[in-house]
């Protein structure tokens, strides 16, 4: 299958799951980071089980810490998200997540010496001034939904950036599932209260749409990382 249609097939499942995820976090007795950490833990489940499926490599140890680099911007990252939907609507949150793609570029050309066309240049230029347009019509404010999202946002740039330098010696499928139960460990690490809220969340009505955008995103996470392997 060609990236661009494996890319296509990310972009749907995300949007289709953030949906979800609005839904699942607007209930009044959400919390962000019991959310956050049960997001973590389904997706390693969804992911996990389709990569035992195809077979499942383990790390290779010159890699581990660049592992915890990922494992640390996507904890802190979903957390942020969690907390943004939370507080703010989904098309503001969704705008604000094309900042992403610009850290990812930029970040690239930084760290892995990535360089951009001219076309790569005039693309981050749209998306910039689209956020920018977009956010001047809709008078978002700054305030702390759109700061969490912005957080959110620029770490999982950051993170994507160092899942390419791992994806060019490992393999995606084995990947996926690794850098899904790394960050929910670790969120449960430094707040180990959070389990209690856990349980209370998996009985609530909130848990059905957060099962629901795990299942999407798991479909998005498996295709965009085959796409990064081509």
């Amino acid at each position: 299958m060609s990236w661009q249609i494996l890319l296509a097939i990310s972009i749907v499942s995300i949007s289709i799951g953030n949906l979800y995820q609005r839904v699942a976090m607007k209930e009044d007795d959400s919390d962000p980071f019991a959310g956050a950490i049960i997001f973590q833990l389904l997706i390693t489940l969804f992911t996990g089980l389709f990569a035992v499926s195809k077979g499942i490599n383990l790390p290779p140890l010159n890699l581990l810490w660049y592992f915890a680099i990922s494992t640390t911007f996507y904890g802190l990252g979903t957390l942020s998200y969690f907390h943004a939907i939370k507080l703010i609507e989904a098309s503001e949150s969704t705008i604000l997540a094309s900042i992403g793609s610009i850290v990812t570029v930029v970040s690239a050309y930084i760290f892995l010496g990535e360089r951009l066309s001219s076309n790569q240049l005039i693309g981050v230029g749209f998306i910039l001034a689209s956020v920018v347009l977009i956010a001047f019509k809709k008078k978002m404010s700054l305030n702390r939904g759109t700061l969490f999202s912005i957080l959110g946002t620029t770490l999982y740039g950051l993170a994507v950036t160092n899942d390419v330098y791992i994806l060019r010696s490992y393999d995606a499928i084995s990947y996926t599932p690794i850098m899904s139960v790394l960050p929910g460990l670790f969120l449960m690490a430094i707040k180990p209260s959070a389990i209690k809220s856990i349980i209370h969340t998996i009985s609530k009505p909130a848990m059905k749409p957060l099962l629901l955008y795990c299942v999407f995103y798991s479909i998005q996470a498996v295709t965009y990382y085959a796409a990064l392997e081509h």
